[in-house]
């Protein structure tokens, strides 16, 4: 990726307060006064920040100041909320980890992980690119249950509802 600010530049234009998530401007840039809010919401619902002519989404900005190096990959917001980026709710993920942290409704009425196989439920997940059978079961709640018990054991903080990531 290496399209970030240095870490020194980042630290001297910007102030980042881990607690309320805010990244301020520390001197005046251009029309950007000193000690306004830094970052801009976007149309996805992440903040965005203008700086030297780009801009950067903010909680990469963030990665960088608070730990002096750039992310590997994504930035995994654990609460789902895409402009809080306060420094206890972001964390470093593959995009597949990424994913399971991301709220999806099924269409079928059936929990995640479940199918209607005619008179059964069967239920399955993915790991690594690859579905994992867990059985069949007479309820669709046994199945369920299977399914959640398996999201935990395989995707560990980033089981999405299922105990580790609420």
């Amino acid at each position: 990726m290496g399209d970030l600010p240095e870490f020194e530049v980042l630290h001297h234009f910007f102030r980042y307060d881990a607690d309320t998530g805010i990244l301020y401007r520390k001197v005046d840039y251009w029309s950007a006064k000193a000690g306004y809010r830094a970052d801009m919401p976007d149309a996805r619902g992440y903040r965005r920040v203008k700086f030297r002519g780009k801009t950067y989404i903010a909680h990469r900005l963030i990665w960088k100041m608070q730990t002096g190096k750039e992310p590997i990959c994504q930035i995994d917001h654990k609460n789902r909320v895409r402009d809080d980026n306060r420094w206890s709710n972001l964390r470093e993920a593959t995009p597949s980890q990424n994913g399971r942290n991301m709220f999806r409704e099924k269409r079928s009425g059936l929990p995640r992980g479940v199918t209607y196989t005619g008179r059964n439920y069967q239920a399955q997940i993915k790991v690594e690119g690859r579905q994992v059978y867990l059985g069949v079961f007479k309820t669709a709640s046994a199945a369920a249950e299977a399914y959640g018990a398996a999201v935990n054991k395989y995707h560990g903080e980033y089981a999405l509802g299922y105990g580790a990531a609420e």
